[in-house]
């Protein structure tokens, strides 16, 4: 995980938020996105609870796997 997080490829805004952990305005925290691509894309997805705290939790973490292409010739 911490070499996603570190060597990311992408990061956006998952649209989500998570009950179980409060914002600095004690609201449900946003969701963030980290993906990498290692054979498919690893995410990993973290809570953002406080910038002045400066902490972030990870959620959870998944591969995606890599999609094969098809060879119609």
């Amino acid at each position: 995980m911490g070499y996603v997080l570190f060597n990311y490829d992408e990061v956006k805004d998952s649209g989500r938020v998570i009950k179980g952990y409060l914002d600095e305005s004690g609201r449900p925290a946003k969701l963030i996105e980290f993906g990498k691509r290692i054979d498919g894309i690893y995410y990993v997805i973290e809570a953002v609870n406080s910038s002045k705290a400066k902490k972030n939790y990870v959620i959870t973490a998944y591969i995606s796997k890599k999609k094969k292409q098809s060879s119609d010739h």
